[in-house]
């Protein structure tokens, strides 16, 4: 999986279902079988009854999770599919195994406590608890902390400053990349990259499908030119590299789904 996918289905997790908290599961539906799977079965039994109120909140509406099990569920293909065992996901597959997060964060590749470059995909780690960074200071992380299930989170050691649409601060211990991810979608990029201006969608890199992601949105309308271009997609439209970048990060958080398969397009094209 691309860190681009990865973080985007992170997001979704956060901000688009149901979730709750307990201990072992990686994307179980709440059902009254997981449920009580969760609170008779395995170590954590007894644990997790004592979060049975949460669970039977959100009872047949929503999903369990537990912080490694947010990371499990996505990379083993989780699907937000109620009617699954485990939501979509498979278990052990897809060359990851079940592992706590103590060993995860030992897999990890360039694991560091400097916080400075840290990039969208990689996990965050302290001792007995992991998340995902999804960029620009935010953490996606299964928790009962705040509000109690899959949130997004300001990480302390990026921002001093909560984030807005975050529910509250966290200071990490270290974080690394998961060999099981392929961050060669995010860019490496200078001084004189991010200071860069587009005119046209043809002055764009193809690296990393920004080229054709801002072309998805303009087919779209979400991004309008000047009409320069009345056959194409080569109008001016005169876009800062920090501008691409959000609109690309929304993109594969799936912001614009709507917009574009209304066009008659696939928003899942470039994710």
């Amino acid at each position: 999986m691309t860190s681009g996918a990865f973080v985007a289905k992170a997001r979704e997790i956060a901000t688009q279902y149901k979730t709750t908290y307990m201990l072992g599961p990686w994307g179980w539906p709440c059902t009254d079988k997981m449920i009580t799977r969760a609170t008779t079965n395995g170590s954590h039994a007894q644990t997790n009854k004592q979060w049975l109120s949460y669970a039977y909140a959100i009872k047949d509406k929503g999903f369990i999770f537990d912080c490694v099990g947010l990371i499990k569920g996505i990379l083993w293909g989780w699907s937000g599919d109620m009617s699954r065992t485990y939501g979509g996901a498979g278990y052990a597959c897809n060359g990851l195994p079940d592992i706590d997060a103590g060993v995860m964060i030992k897999s990890c590749a360039e694991v560091s406590t400097d916080f400075s470059s840290i990039e969208p995909g990689e996990v965050v780690y302290m001792p007995g608890h992991i998340g995902i960074y999804v960029g620009d200071g935010v953490v996606a992380e299964a928790t009962p902390k705040w509000h109690w299930g899959v949130q997004l989170s300001t990480c302390s050691n990026v921002s001093k400053q909560q984030k807005s649409g975050t529910v509250g601060q966290r200071q990490w211990t270290s974080h690394g990349k998961l060999p099981w991810v392929d961050y060669t979608d995010n860019l490496e990029e200078d001084d004189e990259d991010m200071a860069a201006r587009y005119e046209r969608l043809s002055d764009i890199p193809e690296g990393s499908d920004f080229r054709g992601i801002i072309g998805a949105l303009m087919d779209a309308g979400i991004i309008n030119g000047d009409g320069s271009d009345p056959d194409g997609n080569n109008d001016v439209i005169d876009l800062s590299h920090d501008m691409i970048r959000m609109l690309v990060f929304n993109y594969r958080a799936g912001v614009y789904d709507e917009a574009i398969r209304a066009a008659g397009k696939d928003p899942d094209q470039y994710k």
